[in-house]
């Protein structure tokens, strides 16, 4: 570890423990002065002389643990405030040399008179070594060269703090994310607490939110909505993922702001169609048609999810899962609304899109990643609910709020 930029003690400790000649140096100079000495001072000159060298050693190993303790990485940022307090004093003791040799307009003083007081500001300055400049003719104009030469340097330094907080920032943004959604996962493993751990979710993401400079996280917005989906808070879920398609149209990326936007569509006409529903007696959900979900959906209108995504087609994988997905919803929207032609032309797309997925995927059988795996079961899922839809069985619980 280095020493701090004044620690003077520190650097001579440093020159001495790690230099071998003048570890030499001062053992010889130290025994020398006991030599000729007596009682105490003579007896450690003695020692000195025969275990100098050893004992420097020791006290340089003893040294590095301190340095250790002192400039450890855990406890830099108090060094830095330190060297802060000390920078920012001595440019306060330097604006206060400078304001005692100015003479300030007041009621008694005209602003023609004039502001500076030549011979005093050149001797502070000179006093504060503001003179060193070797191209200009006047310490005047040394210490503005100097001055220019600061400011460059200070602008700099502020770029890379600025870029260092937005880093921090977007850290802690993920570290926000990877929480809700740990909570959120765990929230299906115990169905016990499963309120709670989508609260805590809903938190986390909210959190990211709060963040300066993170207000327009499309992920934490997307998350948002669906904790609040999860939570039966519909209404509002239907209001972030508004929210969520109105973030998407600031991307500069054409392709991921459509998509994103029509993910947010799809979500949307979910949401509505299971407003549209109620249970029965029996404890059968009974959908109702719902137009603003058809709207959202229907390959027929212009603005709908599928319309806009059928610009970027062919999609692969998890694109052409997320297809099948939204052509399998669109069935639904449509059977409700007993459009029932469109019904089995929606089915028919969406086991095609669940068989490319399948098929994209089959020729690698000894091994696959763990994500190939969970999206060939997934596209197996979606293939199996779509063969049951046609049979005039719709699995609705894959719409619920909880999914």
């Amino acid at each position: 570890m280095d020493c701090g930029a004044n620690d003077t003690a520190c650097q001579i400790m440093v020159w001495v423990t790690e230099n071998e000649l003048a570890t030499g140096l001062v053992t010889k100079f130290a025994g020398q002065l006991g030599v000729t000495a007596n009682g105490i001072i003579g007896t450690i000159g003695e020692l000195l002389t025969a275990h100098g060298e050893k004992l420097i050693g020791i006290g340089g190993f003893v040294f590095g643990i301190w340095r250790w303790f002192k400039y450890r990485e855990q406890i830099l940022h108090k060094r830095l405030q330190e060297y802060l307090r000390e920078s920012d004093k001595r440019l306060i003791n330097g604006q206060n040399y400078v304001l005692e040799a100015m003479r300030r307009p007041g009621p008694g003083q005209l602003f023609q008179d004039p502001l500076f007081i030549g011979l005093a500001l050149r001797s502070v300055l000179r006093e504060r070594n503001w003179d060193r400049s070797p191209i200009a003719a006047t310490v005047e104009r040394s210490a503005d060269l100097q001055l220019a030469d600061a400011r460059t340097s200070i602008e700099r330094r502020i770029e890379a703090a600025d870029a260092t907080i937005a880093s921090l920032r977007q850290q802690l943004a993920t570290t926000h994310i990877l929480r809700g959604a740990v909570a959120a996962s765990s929230a299906k493993r115990v169905p016990s607490r499963a309120i709670e751990r989508n609260n805590a979710a809903l938190s986390f993401f909210r959190s990211v939110l709060q963040i300066p400079g993170q207000q327009q996280n499309l992920l934490a917005k997307e998350f948002e909505a669906h904790q609040l989906r999860k939570l039966g808070f519909s209404t509002q879920a239907l209001r972030a993922y508004s929210e969520l398609e109105a973030l998407a149209s600031s991307i500069s990326d054409e392709r991921k702001q459509l998509l994103t936007i029509a993910r947010a569509k799809r979500y949307r006409a979910e949401t509505l169609q299971w407003q549209a529903s109620t249970l029965s007696e029996a404890g059968k959900r009974i959908f109702s048609g719902t137009a603003s979900a058809n709207t959202l959906m229907s390959p027929q209108v212009g603005e709908s999810a599928l319309r806009i995504r059928s610009q970027f087609a062919p999609f692969q994988n998890w694109d052409l899962l997320e297809q099948g997905d939204m052509q399998f919803l669109a069935a639904f929207i449509a059977r409700n609304l007993t459009f029932f032609p469109r019904e089995a032309e929606s089915l028919n797309d969406a086991a095609t899109s669940y068989d490319g997925v399948i098929s994209g995927l089959s020729e690698r059988t000894l091994w696959r990643p763990r994500a190939e795996k969970q999206l060939l079961a997934m596209a197996h899922a979606g293939r199996e609910r779509v063969t049951q839809a046609q049979q005039g069985e719709y699995d609705v619980a894959w719409l619920a709020p909880s999914n």
